[in-house]
Protein backbone atom coordinates (compact mmCIF):
# COMPACT_ATOMS: atom_id res chain seq x y z
CA UNK A 1 0.00 0.00 0.00
CA UNK A 2 2.75 2.48 0.78
CA UNK A 3 3.50 2.33 -3.23
CA UNK A 4 0.69 2.24 -4.26
CA UNK A 5 -0.35 5.17 -2.37
CA UNK A 6 2.62 6.71 -1.05
CA UNK A 7 1.57 6.30 2.59
CA UNK A 8 3.94 5.68 5.32
CA UNK A 9 4.30 2.50 7.05
CA UNK A 10 3.52 4.10 10.07
CA UNK A 11 0.29 5.63 8.58
CA UNK A 12 -0.72 2.21 7.28
CA UNK A 13 -0.33 0.59 10.67
CA UNK A 14 -2.02 3.12 12.88
CA UNK A 15 -4.95 4.24 9.90
CA UNK A 16 -5.56 1.26 8.48
CA UNK A 17 -7.96 -1.55 10.02
CA UNK A 18 -7.39 -5.08 9.20
CA UNK A 19 -10.47 -5.83 7.48
CA UNK A 20 -10.09 -2.65 5.27
CA UNK A 21 -6.72 -4.44 3.79
CA UNK A 22 -8.30 -6.91 1.58
CA UNK A 23 -10.24 -4.34 -0.01
CA UNK A 24 -7.69 -2.09 -0.33
CA UNK A 25 -5.98 -4.94 -2.21
CA UNK A 26 -8.97 -5.74 -4.07
CA UNK A 27 -8.74 -2.15 -5.59
CA UNK A 28 -5.83 -2.22 -6.42
CA UNK A 29 -5.43 -5.01 -8.18
CA UNK A 30 -8.60 -3.99 -9.92
CA UNK A 31 -6.66 -1.16 -10.83
CA UNK A 32 -3.65 -2.73 -11.86
CA UNK A 33 -5.75 -5.26 -14.26
CA UNK A 34 -7.46 -2.48 -15.80
CA UNK A 35 -4.18 -0.22 -16.70
CA UNK A 36 -2.80 -3.56 -18.23
CA UNK A 37 -5.38 -4.08 -20.06
CA UNK A 38 -5.79 -0.67 -21.68
CA UNK A 39 -1.53 -0.88 -22.03
CA UNK A 40 -3.19 -3.82 -24.04
CA UNK A 41 -5.87 -2.30 -25.94
CA UNK A 42 -3.78 0.81 -27.20
CA UNK A 43 -0.99 -1.94 -28.20
CA UNK A 44 -3.08 -4.44 -29.79
CA UNK A 45 -6.62 -3.14 -30.79
CA UNK A 46 -5.47 -0.49 -33.79
CA UNK A 47 -3.38 -2.83 -35.28
CA UNK A 48 -5.59 -6.10 -35.36
CA UNK A 49 -8.06 -6.62 -39.02
CA UNK A 50 -11.71 -6.44 -37.97
CA UNK A 51 -13.15 -10.16 -36.53
CA UNK A 52 -14.28 -11.94 -33.74
CA UNK A 53 -11.02 -11.12 -31.85
CA UNK A 54 -11.02 -7.80 -31.86
CA UNK A 55 -14.56 -7.67 -30.56
CA UNK A 56 -14.18 -10.04 -28.14
CA UNK A 57 -10.91 -7.87 -26.49
CA UNK A 58 -13.17 -4.55 -27.03
CA UNK A 59 -16.23 -6.00 -24.96
CA UNK A 60 -13.73 -7.23 -22.38
CA UNK A 61 -12.03 -4.01 -22.18
CA UNK A 62 -15.71 -2.56 -22.03
CA UNK A 63 -16.70 -4.98 -19.33
CA UNK A 64 -13.41 -4.38 -17.00
CA UNK A 65 -14.02 -0.31 -16.71
CA UNK A 66 -17.50 -0.80 -16.15
CA UNK A 67 -16.72 -2.57 -12.86
CA UNK A 68 -17.61 -0.45 -10.11
CA UNK A 69 -14.90 -0.58 -7.10
CA UNK A 70 -16.53 -1.55 -3.79
CA UNK A 71 -17.15 1.11 -1.27
CA UNK A 72 -14.72 0.20 1.46
CA UNK A 73 -16.47 2.92 4.15
CA UNK A 74 -19.93 0.78 3.66
CA UNK A 75 -18.52 -2.63 4.60
CA UNK A 76 -18.97 -2.01 8.82
CA UNK A 77 -20.69 -5.03 9.88
CA UNK A 78 -24.24 -4.27 11.67
CA UNK A 79 -23.64 -3.27 15.73
CA UNK A 80 -24.59 -6.45 17.98
CA UNK A 81 -25.98 -4.43 20.63
CA UNK A 82 -27.61 -7.70 22.44
CA UNK A 83 -23.90 -9.21 22.07
CA UNK A 84 -22.46 -5.40 23.07
CA UNK A 85 -24.33 -5.58 26.14
CA UNK A 86 -23.77 -9.35 27.19
CA UNK A 87 -19.64 -8.44 26.63
CA UNK A 88 -20.27 -5.54 29.19
CA UNK A 89 -22.41 -7.31 31.83
CA UNK A 90 -19.50 -10.31 31.88
CA UNK A 91 -17.08 -7.19 32.34
CA UNK A 92 -19.29 -5.52 35.15
CA UNK A 93 -19.56 -9.13 37.04
CA UNK A 94 -15.73 -10.60 36.90
CA UNK A 95 -13.71 -7.59 36.69
CA UNK A 96 -12.90 -5.22 39.87
CA UNK A 97 -10.17 -2.98 37.97
CA UNK A 98 -12.30 -2.19 34.91
CA UNK A 99 -15.50 0.36 35.80
CA UNK A 100 -17.81 0.05 33.03
CA UNK A 101 -20.18 2.78 32.10
CA UNK A 102 -24.04 1.86 31.82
Amino acid sequence: MASEYGWSKRSILEDVYPDELTSYSKEIKKRNLKNKLRDIEVALIPNMEDGPRKEQLSELVSEINSLEPEPIADQAPELDRGALRALKDQMRSSSRLIKVKG
